[in-house]
This record gives structure tokens, C-alpha cells and sequence, in this order.
């Protein structure tokens, strides 16, 4: 089986968890194709599988009634990431600390691409390259004008501005350049990338 970084449904659900906890249902609904009556339990049962990329927590809907909530752990993909793009000590920091506002952006992604194609969670995909995609967007678009920052937060409908006050906030130019430089490496066409994602919120 592969891992949720790489393919298969783990990728999809891995995604899916990604910007916020999410029920094994609600998982199902976005990722699996035709919804089985198990699609819950298979969910569930991939958690169970990568204890190490995601959380399993369980909340309470009502007086009886709990519910099993998923969050995608980011060490993963920021591990993977530092050893493909040969992120030094301050890089995977900043990464780390840009990490809740990545989940942000994500979420915007996400609900761009699934008002567009309801399915776009039960194709193909390899999580980590959507991952990396979308943050050498955001790293791009970080080191833009403030004018293009506020034009691209009002677009996609949140988290680009966080992104780009915090990193700014937490690394000099130099810095930002330099991982910009390293991720746009593994990321080709980063500037595509950046235009489709204002691209999604015009459609």
C-alpha cells in the first residue's frame, strides 16, 4: 500500500484531512469513489494503518452521540519536503511555524477545485506534489507586492495574507528567496501554479 504522501487512497484522504479535522464520513463523501456502505470504516481502518500521519480524536455531537475526527499530520510532508529540497535547520523552522496558515490556504484550494469538480478528491493524486504546489504558490505570492497579496487573499477567500505576514514576520527576504528558490526547484512551473490557483477563484 502506498503512502499517504505518494498515492491511492491514503493520498485522498490525506489531502482531504489536511486543512481541518474532518469526520471518517465526511472524508468518504470527498474521497472515495460511489461511497460504499464501509467507506467509513476503511477510513478509519487507514488511520489505524499511519498512526504517524494522522490524528484520531473523538468529539461529542450530542449528549449520546460522538463522532471520529482526522487531522493530517504536516511533519510528514515537511520531512519529506526538507530531504527533497535540502531545507537547512531555519528553513524546516519556518516551514514549521508557516504550517497553520499552509492549512489555511489549503482549505481555500480545496474548496476552490471541489466547486469546480465535485470529484476532485476521487481521481489520481499524490498529495505530497498538491502540498508542494500549493505552498511554492503561496512562497511566490509572499514575496509579491502587498497590492498582489490583497488581491489574491480577496480571490481565494482567506490565507494567502496570514501566509505572507507570518513568514515576513519570521525570516528576512534573503531567507524567503532562498526557500522560494529550493521549492520551485521540486515544483515545476511554480508561477503556473500560482495563476491557477487565481485562475480556480475566477471560474
Amino acid at each position: 500500500m502506498l503512502d499517504p504522501l505518494t498515492g491511492g487512497l491514503a493520498s485522498r484522504v490525506y489531502l482531504a484531512a489536511f486543512p481541518k479535522p474532518r469526520s471518517s464520513y465526511e472524508i468518504a463523501k470527498m474521497a472515495v469513489p460511489g461511497l460504499p456502505r464501509n467507506a467509513s470504516g476503511r477510513i478509519l481502518s487507514l488511520a489505524d494503518q499511519f498512526p504517524s500521519f494522522f490524528e484520531v480524536s473523538v468529539e461529542r455531537t450530542a449528549r449520546r452521540k460522538f463522532r471520529c475526527v482526522m487531522l493530517s499530520k504536516p511533519d510528514p510532508f515537511i520531512s519529506r519536503l526538507s530531504a527533497d529540497c535540502q531545507l537547512d535547520h531555519d528553513e524546516v523552522e519556518l516551514i514549521e511555524s508557516l504550517a497553520p496558515c499552509l492549512r489555511e490556504v489549503v482549505g481555500c484550494y480545496l474548496n476552490l477545485a471541489l466547486n469546480r469538480n465535485p470529484n476532485y478528491l476521487k481521481r489520481s493524486i499524490c498529495a505530497f506534489r498538491e502540498l508542494l504546489s500549493v505552498l511554492c504558490a503561496c512562497i511566490n505570492i509572499a514575496l509579491c507586492p502587498r497590492t498582489v497579496v490583497s488581491k489574491v487573499e480577496g480571490l481565494m477567500g482567506g490565507g494567502i495574507a496570514s501566509f505572507a505576514e507570518v513568514a515576513a514576520g519570521a525570516a528576512s527576504w534573503e531567507t524567503l528567496t532562498n526557500l522560494c528558490r529550493k521549492v520551485s526547484s521540486a515544483a515545476p512551473l511554480p508561477l503556473r501554479i500560482a495563476s491557477g490557483l487565481i485562475q480556480f477563484a475566477l471560474l
